[in-house]
C-alpha cells in the first residue's frame, strides 16, 4: 500500500466542498485517493474563528494603559486550538504550558489583554 500524503500539505483548491455543519458554523472538505474504496481525507473549517479573532484584537487594543487582575480574560481560543494544542498537555498535568503558550508572540491572535502571563 503507498504512504499516505500528509493532510495539511494538499493544496486548498484540491479539497471537495462536503456541507456545512447543522449550527453553520463549520463548512466541511473531502479529499478523495479512492472515493470508490471511501479512502481519503477530511477536514473542517471553523467559520466562527475569524469573528473571534477580530473580538480578541480589538479587546487586545482596549487593554493598553489597563492593569491585570483577577478574573480579567488574558485570552480567547477556540475549541479546535485548545484541543489541537492545549489538550493532551493539561492531561499530563502541565500547567506552565497554558502561560508559555500564551506568552508566545506566534499566538497573539489569542490574546485578549497585553502583558505577560
Amino acid at each position: 500500500m503507498p504512504s499516505l500524503p500528509d493532510p495539511s500539505r494538499i493544496p486548498d483548491h484540491l479539497w471537495e466542498f462536503d456541507g456545512c455543519s447543522s449550527d453553520g458554523l463549520r463548512r466541511h472538505y473531502v479529499y478523495w485517493m479512492d472515493r470508490e474504496k471511501g479512502l481519503g481525507f477530511r477536514k473542517t473549517e471553523n467559520l466562527a474563528e475569524d469573528e473571534l479573532l477580530a473580538r480578541n484584537q480589538d479587546s487586545f487594543n482596549e487593554s493598553h494603559g489597563k492593569r491585570f487582575g483577577d478574573g480579567k480574560v488574558i485570552g480567547r481560543i477556540p475549541m479546535n486550538v485548545f484541543y489541537r494544542d492545549f489538550a493532551s498537555r493539561l492531561k499530563e498535568g502541565d500547567q506552565d504550558f497554558v502561560k508559555w503558550w500564551l506568552n508566545n508572540a506566534d499566538n497573539r491572535p489569542y490574546r485578549t489583554f497585553r502583558g505577560r502571563v
